[in-house]
């Protein structure tokens, strides 16, 4: 299951391995068939960058290398990954950037105001370095968002924390706070009903981006929970 695409409309939820392999193969696609393109030098690369928003600020990235010399192939795909741009916006100081499986996939790590890792969705558009103070576009692409109890602490987790749970995934957080706004878009490649909650979490609010089917029924002032991977655009802050 790959959470952050079903939170933006692509489902994977219930699928069979080999059916998730399948749908991917062809998501990785879609972006060059269907979308945008800019090509950029990143590091001695030729890079074709190939975007296809999908409604709500939602959007797919597939980045496509250059190859130079005649023996190697044509191009190559090197990444491709989901995004969002819009969210909640919050200043913070980013301590490291690191990359998981490829470079071109940074990732921030920040401990304040809030103890987050997430995932940078505009790499080729920002060149942001450790040390530098940035505007974050923060959302969390969640595989669920319910309605809390009354008494429910606000909080921004680890999950592995907040369930106490060290065998969860580091990249998986948990918001809880009161919803303030509720609305919803569809992906239009897939036709998917996607609903956005603005929580008001202890440091600033935060979207949380689940499709709808998945979501529970948090009302405008409810308490609401939500778990996922966050997400966000980067801008260097004066």
């Amino acid at each position: 299951m790959s959470t952050p695409l079903d939170a933006i409309g692509f489902p994977t939820r219930g699928l069979a391995p080999g059916m998730v392999a399948a749908r991917l193969a062809e998501w990785v696609r879609w972006p060059m068939d269907r979308g945008t393109a800019m090509e950029i030098e990143r590091g001695g690369r030729k890079l074709r960058i190939h975007t296809l928003e999908c409604g709500g600020g939602a959007r797919l990235v597939t980045v496509v290398e250059l190859k130079k010399r005649f023996f190697l192939p044509g191009e190559e795909i090197v990444c491709f990954f989901p995004a969002f741009g819009g969210g909640a916006e919050r200043e913070l100081q980013l301590d490291d950037v690191v990359t998981a499986d490829c470079p071109l996939e940074p990732f921030g790590i920040s401990a304040f105001p809030d103890r987050l890792r997430f995932r940078i969705g505009n790499p080729f558009s920002a060149m942001i370095a450790a040390g530098t103070r940035v505007a974050a576009s923060l959302a969390l692409l969640s595989g669920r968002v319910e309605t809390a109890p009354e008494g429910t602490r606000p909080l921004i987790l680890a999950s592995q924390w907040a369930s106490q749970d060290p065998e969860l995934p580091p990249d998986l957080f948990t918001v809880a706070g009161r919803v303030e706004a509720v609305s919803d878009f569809t992906n239009p490649a897939t036709g998917e009903l996607c609903r956005r909650f603005r929580i008001a979490a202890p440091t600033g609010s935060v979207d949380a981006i689940v499709r709808a089917r998945d979501a529970g029924a948090p009302a405008i002032g409810d308490m609401a929970i939500a778990e996922g991977e966050f997400v966000a655009d980067l801008r260097p802050v004066a």
